[in-house]
């Protein structure tokens, strides 16, 4: 391990310069063999647009003989055979209401509901916010 590179990779964390990361070796003793950094301070740059990523998350895994995890394989299934269903047609298709009554009866089911049901305005909705919004809900 070379102690001086590693010096100079904390003096760079810490000061965030560029000039700084720039000023670390790396590989070779010889400066014409060295290799640079690709984009070192990516991990602390902001996102102008979108949610800021630190906001975003994804939960663990669920267990694979969970309740949680039957329901979510099911889900699955049902959008894909719902996947050429237009979403005018969510509220009478027969794919789509089969799908949202047996969603419904599943324990492990954690998608939203209205009124403990789900439905075509909640049907195959995600998690984040505005995700209940869509062709088929109240609000829109």
């Amino acid at each position: 391990m070379d102690l001086n590179a590693y010096s100079a990779l904390l003096n760079a964390l810490t000061t965030g310069r560029p000039a700084d990361f720039e000023a670390i070796a790396m590989g070779s003793p010889d400066p014409a063999s060295q290799r640079k950094f690709v984009n070192p301070q990516a991990g602390i740059a902001f996102n102008l647009e979108g949610a800021d990523p630190q906001r975003l998350s994804i939960a663990p895994a669920l267990a694979f003989n969970s309740a949680e995890q039957a329901a979510d394989a099911v889900e699955l299934y049902w959008q894909a055979l719902a996947r050429d269903v237009p979403f005018s047609e969510y509220d009478t298709h027969p794919i789509t209401q089969a799908a949202a009554a047996e969603l419904g009866k599943l324990s492990g089911f954690q998608g939203p509901k209205v009124n403990g049901r789900v439905d075509a305005s909640t049907l195959f909705r995600g998690f984040t916010a505005e995700d209940s919004l869509g062709p088929t809900s109240p609000s829109s």
